[in-house]
């Protein structure tokens, strides 16, 4: 996922990394306790905004969602 430095993110802290890594844990382990497996796409997805990467209305506006599911 290539993409242009963002510049919507003035600092990226180590605090703000460990927010976002505790939003995308919850968020997969709800989603395996409701039996789904998530794509490794998805997971790079996840990756991405963890990293910086990609702000938050990025994150969750992604194009592809209908065509990277989650597995039952």
């Amino acid at each position: 996922m290539k993409r242009e430095k963002n510049m919507d993110v003035v600092e990226f802290t180590d605090a703000e990394r460990a927010r976002r890594q505790a939003a995308v844990d919850y968020a997969r382990a709800s989603l395996t306790l409701e039996g789904f497996t998530i794509t490794p796409e998805l997971e790079r997805h996840a990756l991405a905004f963890v990293n910086g990467e990609l702000t938050l209305d990025e994150f969750i506006s992604f194009d592809d969602f209908s065509a990277l599911p989650a597995i039952r």
